[in-house]
């Protein structure tokens, strides 16, 4: 059954009964809210007052979102009188400028982008917002494929980086993946610690256990020096779990052209640092 979004000037007395029970705001506040159609997976956005609410001819599909917590979509606006001041309103003026400028240094460039992505390398980097992938490679849009997480780190039960990897492979056959990591990396840091760090813990264990086997040399080592090398294990290890994965596997046995880089970024001068490489044949 189709679900039809309806005006609001359209409203009937059921749907505005319903509404009413779902308010959610004070009745002299209006709200943005983003009507959903179920089915087709659309997202409308209109705004009134009083409710957040969500309008189906289908009321078993109106209760099912009737049931979710659409306060969380509401956002309120300001009072007559009042200014509200977007603290993102200098991002939004800065890519105006971008589009603007780009429009006449790269002229083609959108319309280049718009028709699809056939980019020869994936990225594999650190969250860390001091190592942009696009920045630091001089590389512009649709250049990179990229995935990045906290301490670059590639496991055999996150199908999250998983999925990257297998649509970069097997779609878009780069040609090149790169597992990059970078000094000072506060995920490393933290995994030479003993703090708790809750859910982090887990996801930092790999890292942990790195430490762990390296820790009768890091131990001789300056603290600095220390740190800097654990970096470059932990890039290493993630590496060694790409050129392993079954993905990498596969494609080298097909006879794609691939080849596997571990690099590290260094803060201090933005240089980055190539640690190995594996190319077109299976991984040992």
């Amino acid at each position: 059954m189709s679900t039809i979004v309806r005006p609001l000037e359209q409203r009937t007395r059921r749907s505005r009964e319903a509404a009413d029970q779902n308010r959610s705001v004070h009745s002299d506040e209006k709200v943005k809210a983003y009507v959903v159609d179920a089915h087709m997976g659309l997202v409308r956005s209109s705004v009134y007052s009083n409710t957040v609410a969500l309008y189906s001819n289908d009321r078993h599909t109106f209760n099912f979102w009737k049931s979710l917590n659409t306060k969380m979509v509401g956002v309120p606006q300001p009072r007559e009188g009042k200014e509200m001041v977007d603290p993102l309103s200098a991002v939004l003026a800065a890519n105006r400028e971008w589009c603007s400028r780009t429009k006449v240094t790269q002229p083609e460039l959108f319309d280049t982008i718009d028709k699809g992505q056939s980019p020869n390398i994936l990225w594999i980097g650190c969250s860390d917002s001091r190592v942009a992938p696009n920045v630091v490679t001089n590389l512009g849009l649709g250049d990179l494929f990229v995935h990045r997480n906290i301490g670059n780190t590639i496991l055999p039960t996150d199908f999250n980086s998983l999925c990257v990897m297998q649509y970069a492979v097997e779609h878009l056959k780069v040609k090149h993946i790169i597992v990059c990591g970078h000094y000072k990396c506060g995920a490393v840091q933290a995994s030479m610690g003993d703090k708790h760090l809750g859910l982090l813990d887990q996801w930092l264990a790999q890292a942990k256990n790195i430490y762990r086997d390296h820790l009768p040399v890091l131990q001789d080592m300056s603290e600095e020096a220390a740190f800097d090398k654990m970096c470059e294990l932990n890039c290493l290890v993630n590496f060694y779990n790409v050129c392993h994965s079954t993905i990498v596997q596969q494609a080298f046995e097909r006879g794609q052209e691939l080849s596997i880089h571990a690099w590290c970024f260094r803060l201090s001068d933005g240089k980055l640092v190539p640690l190995a490489v594996k190319e077109f044949s299976k991984c040992a």
